[in-house]
């Protein structure tokens, strides 16, 4: 018994509206992926910096300190740094 097979090519594909407009304001997908994955990378690599920072902090200060205090001051210096690293990854 033989089997009919269709290609790929003998369904039409329809675009939806949102992925129309981005293409006529010259925005492709595949350059939207690239920015969205650079973003997402940097995005990363900057709270990795900021949690170098907490987990640093944390090792000096936490065998002489109140612990609370430490762990707090810690992740403040954490959102601190990645917010900083953020707004000059901005500028740039």
């Amino acid at each position: 018994m033989r089997k009919c097979t269709w290609t790929s090519t003998a369904v039409p594909i329809r675009r939806r509206p949102e992925e129309q407009k981005k293409e006529e304001k010259g925005l492709e997908g595949i350059e939207r992926g690239k920015d969205a994955a650079s973003v997402d990378a940097a995005g990363s690599a900057i709270g990795s910096i900021g949690l170098l920072v907490f987990a640093l902090l944390v090792w000096r200060y936490l065998p002489s300190h109140n612990a609370v205090a430490v762990i707090a001051g810690a992740a403040v210096a954490w959102l601190m740094v990645s917010v900083l690293l953020w707004h000059i990854r901005k500028r740039t």
